[in-house]
């Protein structure tokens, strides 16, 4: 690494520089540029990335497109496992494979608006039949689906334990790459760029790796453009070229296409994201669809009532309300309430639930099903 981009990347990360990204504008158009202001906006974009934007009262939407298959084998297991369990945790994943067998790969509709790190709201649409909204406010935690709303108890309850900042994953992964082009899973994953490459014109290529022990490492390679006249940059793609945890990984190539700004975001945002696997084919393709301002950020985030509405869900739906507050179930038609046990206080996420009483088992394993395949999407 060279001293300059050494001394630039210490600066960036104490001052938490931000730069946006810009489109490309044609190589022949470019002029040249000097390595060491390339290097500088690249650490910039680098550090900037790792902080989530304040969307005020935008909604921004995108969708995800699953394109992969498994061998022939796991998937006569899974079509297996879910013949005649239509509540099978795995039906939603299984009805992916199965659509992009038939060359209509399942779309999955995003849309996030956000103030801060603890102050948002994320849903997502894994089935045409399916959503699940989560909601942090702050001590504010619920989730919303059409048939269960779900309280959660305050940031930092022993009941619960659960960080929302954790939670960003769900969509961070995902919106980063569209907003950044992957700088964010880098620097999340605790990546450190080690050099960049710089032409003329204002290419560039760098690695950014990780590790002391052999079984830590973890290399990826990042290119892109500059465009001079905002000193801004583009990264173009991302690949993995070494990850001992994960070493069937090596290979997997992510390409960033199509960049424009966003007025209204006021940033600039890539029209699809591309993810290839080592094989060279295709594993999901990310969206981006639109930003709006047709729901204020309070609204969004103010639980709904049993028969009132949501302003982006429309009416409720839901017919059992459970509180892991108090432990307990409601049946909303009937109003009648039952007690159950968590298996541990840092599970009341994805607790198996003894009920007392009626039950609404059916819908809690929907539920659960989406939240499986959203942690699948999310860790691959």
């Amino acid at each position: 690494m060279s001293t300059t981009f050494r001394n630039t990347l210490a600066k960036a990360f104490a001052t938490g520089i931000a730069v946006g990204l810009s489109c490309i504008a044609p190589a022949a158009a470019r002029a040249q540029v000097s390595a060491d202001e390339v290097e500088s906006a690249i650490l910039a974009a680098w550090t900037a990335s790792t902080t989530p934007p304040d969307l005020k009262d935008l909604t921004v939407r995108w969708r995800l497109e699953l394109l992969f298959v498994p061998d022939q084998g796991e998937l006569n297991q899974l079509r297996e496992a879910v013949r005649g369990h239509p509540d099978h945790p795995r039906v939603a994943e299984l009805a992916g494979y199965e659509a992009a067998l038939r060359g209509e790969p399942i779309k999955m509709g995003r849309h996030l608006l956000m103030r801060s790190a603890e102050r948002w709201r994320y849903g997502s649409d894994p089935t045409q039949t399916e959503y699940i909204d989560v909601i942090v406010d702050g001590r504010n935690r619920w989730e919303l689906t059409r048939s269960v709303l779900r309280i959660l108890p305050g940031e930092g309850s022993t009941d619960d334990g659960r960080d929302p900042t954790f939670d960003l994953h769900l969509f961070w992964p995902e919106l980063g790459r569209l907003l950044n082009g992957g700088f964010a899973l880098g620097a999340q994953s605790g990546l450190v760029p080690q050099g960049a490459s710089v032409s003329e014109s204002g290419d560039w290529e760098f690695l950014a790796s990780k590790g002391e022990r052999p079984e830590e490492a973890f290399t990826a390679r990042f290119t892109g453009a500059y465009d001079a006249p905002t000193r801004t940059v583009l990264p173009a793609s991302m690949e993995y070229v070494e990850l001992a945890a994960k070493p069937e990984s090596v290979g997997k190539r992510t390409v960033f296409r199509g960049w424009q700004w966003r007025p209204l975001l006021g940033a600039w945002a890539c029209d699809e994201v591309i993810q290839y696997l080592p094989d060279g084919k295709i594993d999901r393709r990310l969206v981006f669809e639109s930003v709006d301002q047709n729901v204020t950020f309070d609204a969004a985030v103010a639980m709904p009532k049993d028969a009132g509405d949501d302003p982006l869900r429309g009416p409720v739906t839901f017919s059992s309300i459970i509180d892991y507050r108090a432990n307990e179930i409601a049946d909303v038609a009937t109003g009648e309430r039952a007690r159950f046990v968590v298996q541990s206080e840092r599970q009341a996420a994805r607790s198996t639930v003894r009920w007392i009483g009626w039950t609404a088992a059916a819908a809690i394993i929907v539920v659960l099903g989406v939240i499986r395949l959203q942690r699948r999407l999310r860790s691959s």
